[in-house]
């Protein structure tokens, strides 16, 4: 599908993907390598074309939490993205 996108879309075009839920939500950003090196990989054929990821975190993950897991993960990631970060728990 991702070769489609960009074959499709001209060269200034830019996207914004946000990271699946199964990362976010199910696993709440824990043990979840294999998971992000998979959607990494499937974002190679629009990689230039990306300008940010998504993190939109679950209502149910407070900011102490969160935060220790989002600083590793940080060090799993590209420099070459921008990650927004969407927390919806109250804290």
């Amino acid at each position: 599908m991702t070769r489609k996108w960009n074959k499709d879309t001209p060269r200034h075009f830019r996207f914004t993907a946000k990271f699946p839920s199964i990362i976010t939500h199910e696993k709440r950003l824990e043990n979840a390598n294999a998971e992000i090196f998979s959607f990494l990989s499937s974002l190679s054929p629009i990689y230039d074309k990306v300008t940010a990821l998504v993190l939109q975190l679950p209502p149910s993950l407070s900011f102490q939490e969160a935060k220790p897991r989002l600083e590793k993960l940080s060090d799993m990631l590209p420099d070459d993205f921008l990650y927004p970060i969407e927390g919806r728990h109250e804290s």
